[in-house]
């Protein structure tokens, strides 16, 4: 199969207004390998539906889903591969933001490397200092393998299994290591950065906020086992050596 007939719906989970719809369908649009079909898929919150769809109609062939049931990250996506009318399955949200050759370049990879899923790379990005320290202390300096900018085999999927639909965190990670494990799926990450996060301006405090509720949300699930263990481990470590001191240090304070 040549690039140019790999057929893909792209799935772009959102809830509302929150993140930049607009500035990720007009990404979408500018790709260099266009989307055959856009599903998005949205929950709760309305939006204004016909306005986005005035305004992309030359450009994208957008498959609106609104569910009145409150959908998490999981349960979106999984509804989305769901409706989705090809056979290749992009995944993108409302916050981050593809190159322009991101379909074309993952739909090369994914045919040259007989892969089913070739995953996303994405680079976050600060505005200011304070920013970048959130950044290095939570992402790191280098890109990050991530679900958002990932290209898979619809089927591939049914062997694999669906996303957690009951947190609303981490049943992206959980997913990944699923595929890590499996023995029938093969998986790639993609060769260069596809995707990019921009913390918004002034919103550190919210990001802060988000991550720990993310990391609460995902304590529930089976992800990221070895980072879990490893911190207990070297919690035990710190407790065991303080322990025989207790006294001495505390002693200042009585």
């Amino acid at each position: 199969m040549t690039d140019n007939n790999i057929k893909i719906s792209v799935i772009l989970s959102i809830f509302g207004y929150d993140g930049n719809i607009f500035k990720t369908l007009t990404c979408l649009s500018n790709q260099t390998k266009a989307p055959d079909e856009l599903v998005i898929v949205n929950s709760i919150h309305e939006i204004d539906i016909d306005n986005i769809l005035e305004q992309f109609r030359d450009r994208l062939k957008i498959n609106y889903i609104f569910s009145k049931k409150r959908l998490l990250p999981g349960g979106s996506r999984n509804l989305g591969i769901l409706k989705a009318r090809f056979p290749f399955v992009g995944l993108i949200d409302s916050k981050t933001f593809p190159v322009k050759s991101w379909l074309e370049d993952s739909a090369k990879q994914l045919n040259s490397s007989n892969a089913s899923i070739i995953f996303g790379k994405t680079q976050y990005k600060a505005n200011f200092e304070m920013q970048e320290i959130f950044i290095l202390s939570t992402y790191g300096k280098n890109p990050v393998k991530t679900v958002p900018g990932t290209l898979l085999l619809k089927e591939a999927t049914q062997s694999l299994g669906e996303f957690n639909e009951t947190v609303r965190a981490g049943e992206d990670l959980e997913w990944k290591d699923r595929i890590d494990h499996s023995k029938t799926i093969k998986a790639e990450e993609s060769l260069k950065v596809n995707m990019f996060y921009n913390i918004a301006p002034n919103n550190i405090f919210q990001e802060f906020f988000r991550s720990a509720r993310n990391s609460w949300a995902s304590a529930t699930i089976n992800a990221q086992l070895n980072t879990r263990i490893l911190i207990f481990g070297l919690s035990c470590i710190s407790l065991m050596m303080i322990a025989p001191n207790w006294n001495r240090f505390l002693g200042g304070f009585i």
